[in-house]
């Protein structure tokens, strides 16, 4: 859109804010004025944004994110702080690799047909078309972004600080490849996270199946939702302190329609008021029977294989799906007389977030990080208060997920990420580098073939908060942002996702930045909440702000900008003065940078979460009673821009 000039701006006779803010943004970028100082002896104060996917362009969800950071970014900028608004956009391996996919498909090509080179590149060229529209869109929204230090967690400098990361936990003991139960999804044909799964309810029945006990007429019934997973059973599990059963421990059962001989083991995980009490124990498609093997030595059997049907090990029922393959061991079961009896059960089944497909639990030869050591300093700093968060009570919710941590696959089946650095020699030897080795280090062989493996996405995306400030290494930025800092002073950096919150702490624990990114999180916003009322806009809202019409849209509305202030737990912002890092009174759709000139300019009224007013205007209860009443407009203007 051409920049209308000074002239042709003082004939139009109502204020076009989208004529006007491209070339106030401009003259921002030209100044670089959204740059930090890393020598300017001024306070730091920094925010890494969530880099978003290159799946696609910015959302609504994005913008209101994005005008929270924009927001203590300015307020601090205006309060004497260095502040650095770190800017870029995450490569989103499985996510992004899906979406070629599927235009392969479309076409009827697969993947293989192109050839890894050929599919990688055509990956880049999506992120070239993709990553530069998501940047403009910021610069569109007047976020104040450093964008001439624009970084990607696939750029050179990051793939290097991948690797370095994962050297430095291998040779720590840390990471090693190991044949463990992974969540597998069938469509994507790759280990995913536990992130990555989605749980959907599902009302599925119960069945009550009877194993005969070997040398002996009595008959021990368990029940199982996956009667299809029967054939690789190898153990069935009682309490140890369940009186019903204490005799049967030691003896053998035999395994329905495969006649295989298990022992009944006794373990504590066992649920005594669950079912009857008897569990069958199929280490090779279920985790917690995957400990339970791992503990009692048993054999992991599978009998379902990576593409979700039924291997040769699972005998007349080869071939089938899963889900087919359920009822057919089920007719058989009657058949038997094994099939006792079943009833309605309802539970929550765990799909692929990418796919829609259902995990199958799979043990599978994968790389690993062992987390436990690395979540305890972590869990430390929450309880010691280094780390706080704002809910008090989402700290449940971490102590929840890193105090029960499992080894983390960090594998993937892909092609588009940070391919492993680990090369193999033809006699099976390991070399870890941080770059192409030429030969074996083990024995010297020349042959080596790299992991075709990629690292998950999670892996490379804990590391943006120092990283992108450099990290291996010491740069000023780095050492002004990251290791420099009075420790009495809260540690000035934002992140907003509590997924980042937890890798990153852990990720910085593996290789020696434990202290700096403990301290990382030390201070986080207080949004969304008002007079302890947490506000929240329906999850069904999901308008794009792809469309310029959009965002002009979006920012000529006043109610809008009212609501964003008090989801900030703050008046409406106004207009300062020429200052780039001062607030602006029209957001653009989310952030909160450009000025309004009927707001009155040279006035401001700014309270933040910090709790310091920049003037000593003493309205702020009226102003937050006028914003709070103006939220309905706002959602409704939101819902128009959905529909």
């Amino acid at each position: 859109m051409a920049i209308p000039t000074g002239d042709e701006l003082r004939e139009r006779s109502r204020f076009e804010p989208a004529a006007v803010e491209p070339r106030i943004f401009a003259g921002w970028e030209a100044a670089d004025a959204f740059a930090a100082d890393p020598h300017s002896g001024r306070p730091p104060y920094t925010i890494a944004v969530p880099p978003p996917n290159v799946t696609g362009a910015l959302h609504m969800g994005h913008a209101l994110n994005g005008a929270i950071q924009d927001t203590l970014i300015r307020l601090r900028g205006m309060q004497g702080y260095e502040t650095l608004w770190i800017c870029g956009t995450d490569h989103a391996g499985i996510a992004t690799q899906n979406v070629i996919e599927k235009q392969l498909r479309a076409q009827g090509l697969t993947r293989h047909d192109l050839g890894r080179e050929a599919f990688v590149e055509k990956v880049w060229e999506w992120r070239r078309q993709y990553g530069a529209t998501i940047i403009q869109q910021f610069k569109r929204l007047g976020s104040s972004l450093d964008y001439g230090n624009e970084r990607f967690t696939m750029d050179p400098e990051y793939v290097a600080a991948v690797a370095e990361v994962f050297v430095s936990l291998y040779e720590k003991g840390y990471m090693y490849r190991d044949n463990r139960i992974v969540n597998w999804c069938p469509s994507c044909s790759s280990a995913i996270s536990d992130l990555e799964v989605r749980y959907e309810h599902a009302a599925d029945a119960l069945y009550h199946v009877r194993y005969p006990i070997k040398d002996s007429t009595e008959l021990l019934t368990v029940a199982t939702v996956r009667p299809e997973t029967i054939l690789a059973d190898t153990a069935v599990a009682v309490h140890p302190s369940d009186e019903r059963y204490r005799h049967l421990v030691g003896r053998t059962v035999i395994v329905p329609i495969v006649d295989r001989e298990v022992p009944i083991i006794a373990d504590e995980y066992v649920k005594m008021d669950f079912g009857t009490g008897a569990l069958k124990v199929t280490p090779g498609h279920d985790p917690n029977d995957f400990d339970i093997g791992r503990r009692h030595g048993l054999e992991e059997l599978t009998v379902i294989g990576f593409d979700g049907r039924m291997t040769e090990a699972a005998g007349e029922f080869a071939g089938l799906t899963a889900a087919g393959a359920r009822q057919a061991v089920v007719d058989r079961l009657f058949q038997l007389g094994l099939l006792r009896h079943e009833q309605p059960y309802e539970h929550e089944v765990g799909h692929c977030d990418r796919s829609g497909d259902r995990i199958e639990p799979l043990i599978s030869l994968q790389w690993f990080c062992e987390m436990g050591e690395l979540a305890r300093p972590a869990i430390e700093a929450v309880r010691n208060g280094t780390v706080t968060f704002t809910p008090k009570s989402q700290e449940n919710t971490f102590f929840h997920f890193m105090e029960q941590i499992r080894p983390w696959c960090v594998s993937r089946q892909l092609w588009w990420g940070h391919q492993i650095p680990v090369w193999y020699c033809p006699d099976g030897h390991v070399t870890v580098a941080t770059a192409e080795p030429s030969a074996c280090a083990t024995c010297g062989s020349a042959q080596l073939e790299r992991d075709p493996d990629v690292l998950d996405t999670w892996f490379s995306s804990g590391l943006w908060p120092f990283s992108t400030m450099g990290w291996p290494k010491e740069t000023d930025t780095l050492r002004a942002r990251a290791f420099v800092q009075n420790p009495a002073e809260p540690w000035p950096v934002t992140l907003n996702s509590a997924a980042w919150r937890q890798s990153e702490i852990a990720s910085g624990n593996g290789h020696g930045n434990a202290r700096a990114v403990a301290r990382i999180y030390g201070a986080f916003a207080r949004g969304g909440q008002l007079d302890g009322v947490r506000l929240t806009r329906p999850s069904s809202i999901e308008a794009m702000i792809t469309e310029q019409h959009n965002i002009t849209e979006l920012m000529q509305d006043r109610p809008y900008h009212q609501a964003l202030g008090i989801l900030l737990n703050t008046p409406e912002a106004v207009y300062m003065g020429p200052n780039p890092r001062a607030f602006g009174h029209h957001g653009i759709g989310g952030s909160l940078g450009f000025a309004d000139p009927s707001a009155g300019v040279g006035y401001a009224y700014v309270t933040s979460q910090m709790g310091t007013a920049l003037t000593g205007d003493p309205r702020e209860v009226a102003i937050r009673d006028a914003v709070y009443s103006a939220i309905p407009a706002w959602l409704s203007a939101s819902d128009r821009l959905a529909a």
